[in-house]
């Protein structure tokens, strides 16, 4: 992906915990004209390589602790969905 000239976005996108609109409004600042949906396709899209890691690091929670709890909460949109309800599911683990 670097090789398409969104390299450095992709690296303020995870290395600096960026938004969506923020890596935009980089690329825009420094001169590349896209779209929302370009990049989010470039940060979700063919990414098989960080999801395989995500895996391994949730297994490997799941495998150090006792127990686990886990918890759903619902979250409401307002920016690009106003109204629109997504749920979130978070796993914890104990710390020993």
């Amino acid at each position: 992906m670097c090789a398409s000239g969104y390299g450095a976005a992709l690296v303020q996108f995870f290395a600096c915990n960026m938004s969506e609109p923020k890596v935009l409004e980089f690329l825009h600042n420094v001169g590349i004209l896209t779209s929302p949906g370009e990049v989010s396709n470039l940060l979700t899209k063919h990414q098989t390589g960080f999801h395989t890691e995500k895996a391994a690091i949730y297994e490997a929670g799941l495998r150090s602790s006792p127990w686990q709890h886990v918890d759903d909460t619902l979250t409401w949109t307002s920016q690009s969905r106003p109204g629109k309800c997504h749920q979130k599911i978070l796993v914890c683990c104990a710390r020993i």
